[in-house]
């Protein structure tokens, strides 16, 4: 990944960068004098903050929307109408990012991108977690089986209609594993609901 270096951008802070993928942790300033160039470079323009504490340098050539999630959330796991999406499990846009971390987990979150927390229990926030990759970095996130019983477990918030959907399409596809769609269930308390759902569907 390489990065067209501007007159106000020297070379070691593209090689800090490039070697981040474009990221940069506070943590990783040793200079005292780095910190007072860093925020010359955001006043600039040529490094956004995503955070504190966490900077990207803007414009870099292949960066990704998911790749800074992964970066600010590092905790956290897609999921919801994020991960219904990227499984296209439904034709929904979400408007934020949805991510869910652990009740006892603390995230701070910017203005931009939008990311929609979700605070679960261990056994909702750690069951059917999976990685992709984007941009270079390896980004959480729930498996289709995990996806469709979370659709289940939040099918009074998000309508029937929606549900239906998630599960008509899940159960199209190719990939479909319905033993670890019930083993998921089981583990969640949800296994009655699903298994009604699928005597209708199937």
């Amino acid at each position: 990944m390489k990065y067209a270096k501007s007159a106000t951008m020297n070379s070691e802070w593209v090689r800090i960068f490039e070697s981040n993928n474009g990221y940069l942790h506070s943590r990783q300033l040793t200079k005292r004098s780095q910190y007072y160039q860093l925020r010359k470079l955001v006043d600039q323009g040529e490094i956004v903050m995503l955070k504190r504490g966490l900077y990207h340098l803007a414009d870099m050539p292949g960066s990704d929307e998911w790749a800074k999630i992964a970066q600010i959330v590092p905790l956290g796991v897609i999921c919801m109408f994020s991960a219904w999406q990227y499984w296209q499990l439904s034709t929904q846009v979400p408007v934020s990012y949805h991510i869910a971390i652990g009740k006892k987990e603390k995230a701070v979150v910017p203005q931009y991108p939008p990311i929609q927390l979700y605070y679960w229990q261990d056994q909702a926030a750690k069951l059917g977690v999976t990685e992709v990759t984007r941009d270079g970095h390896q980004v959480r996130i729930f498996n289709p089986e995990k996806s469709v019983c979370d659709a289940i477990r939040f099918r009074n918030k998000i309508g029937m209609d929606l549900v239906a959907e998630i599960l008509k399409n899940y159960l199209s596809g190719p990939d479909k594993n319905i033993d670890l769609l019930l083993k998921y269930a089981g583990s969640l308390r949800i296994a009655k609901p699903i298994s009604d759902y699928l005597r209708i569907i199937l």
